[in-house]
């Protein structure tokens, strides 16, 4: 149980993160007029990054479930 947790947590940390990034990159971009925020290094290294922890904690999650649910059956 404490490892579906640990991935709901991953999941939703990622996601934080992701949000971030593109809040971030969307201000950085604003600045500029013909920017994108996928011009925004620092942005994009951030979404990647919020990606991988998110599908991390899914995979986690997925795993869990699986052996819980093949306990039962």
């Amino acid at each position: 149980m404490k490892k579906l947790f640990f991935g709901f947590a991953l999941m939703i940390s990622g996601t934080i993160i992701i949000a971030g990034a593109l809040i971030a990159g969307g201000t950085w971009a604003a600045d500029r007029i013909h920017y994108d925020i996928l011009d925004s290094a620092v942005s994009n290294g951030f979404v990647i990054v919020g990606s991988i922890i998110f599908l991390i904690g899914l995979v986690a999650s997925g795993i869990e479930t699986y052996k819980k649910e093949k306990l039962y059956k």
